[in-house]
């Protein structure tokens, strides 16, 4: 994700650190089943989605004078060269498919071998006039236009005999729609926290009812087919449930101190995006071996990989720092 850069008084903040490492823990998680012993405790992928998306619109808001395509290629800049980078070794490692122009476009145009990033770079076009051309009416027919797409393809497309909402199936529209939602809802809830008045012992009772709905909505969804067709409420609940956490972290600032712990914390967050790439190289590598040694292997590489992937992407941007410099000079 983007390193947080917006005005002084939001990169101090440690409660965006501890979100993002949130995030970012609950999304390596979830690719850990075959990893795990138990396949059930590689959970938390819809969260940690949910509060990527919802942190990146609360912290992207300052858009200042910058153009579309200044602001979006400072953006991609970031987003798209290290999953490029990820992508050339994914080729290396594990692709099997011929190297049409498509599969070309696919891995190095618009990246969908890491879902994440594509999902990224088209939600910042939306973003950027969502907040650009800022104004209540115009947002809320915004907002209005893409629930009624979502609600749409629900009706008329999703299948309802199994639990497909978060599937990553190109056809499931939903899924690219929802977490949109969750994007601009980050600047909706950056635009009106001054006015949330809710208490805190409010907000860790709703955000313990809606953590348990979600996963027991499942379980029932699975066991009860007749509820498959409210599979969207989970969706819904995931969203309620990310934004009550994001609060109760935003009002507990004050007691975040600079430990180690919090050092670490902060480390994690500012790898978060280098992490989630290349966790989705190494884990398939050792997650054969025998428990727990492969969970220890995974997070040593992952660690590793993010730091060189990071250092390698730095000084990229420094050479072409100095190349600039050079041509401005001649």
């Amino acid at each position: 994700m983007e390193k947080i850069h917006d005005n002084a008084s939001i990169k101090r903040k440690n409660f965006i650190y501890i979100a993002k490492f949130l995030a970012v823990l609950l999304v390596f998680n979830s690719h850990m089943d075959g990893v795990y012993p138990i396949n059930a405790l590689a959970t938390g992928g819809a969260l940690g989605n949910c509060l990527f998306f919802l942190i990146s619109g609360y912290t992207w808001s300052n858009l200042k004078e910058d153009s579309f395509l200044k602001w979006f290629f400072k953006k991609a800049n970031r987003i798209w060269l290290p999953t490029v980078f990820t992508n050339i070794i994914f080729i290396l490692l594990y692709y099997n498919n011929e190297f049409t122009f498509l599969e070309m476009f696919k891995i190095f145009i618009y990246p969908n071998k890491s879902w994440f990033c594509g999902a990224i770079l088209l939600y910042s076009v939306i973003y950027y006039y969502f907040v650009k051309n800022d104004s209540y009416n115009r947002n809320k027919i915004f907002l209005w236009i893409l629930v009624s797409i979502y609600v749409i393809w629900y009706i008329f497309f999703i299948d309802k005999t199994s639990f497909c909402i978060e599937s990553f199936s190109i056809y499931n529209i939903c899924r690219i729609v929802f977490y949109a939602i969750c994007m601009l809802m980050g600047y909706v809830y950056k635009k009106n926290e001054s006015k949330m008045k809710i208490s805190q012992q409010s907000l860790i009772f709703i955000g313990s009812i809606t953590f348990v709905f979600i996963y027991m909505s499942k379980f029932l969804m699975n066991k009860y087919e007749f509820l498959l067709k409210f599979q969207f409420m989970n969706q819904i609940v995931t969203l309620i449930c990310i934004i009550t956490i994001f609060r109760i972290l935003q009002l507990n600032e004050g007691k975040y101190k600079n430990t180690a712990i919090m050092k670490s914390i902060k480390w994690i967050a500012n790898y978060s995006w280098e992490i989630y790439l290349t966790q989705t190289l190494v884990i398939p590598v050792f997650e054969d071996m025998f428990f727990p040694i492969n969970f220890v292997i995974i997070i040593v590489i992952t660690t590793l990989a993010s730091i060189i992937l990071k250092k390698l992407c730095m000084s990229l941007e420094k050479g072409k720092e100095v190349i600039n410099e050079a041509k401005k000079q001649y």
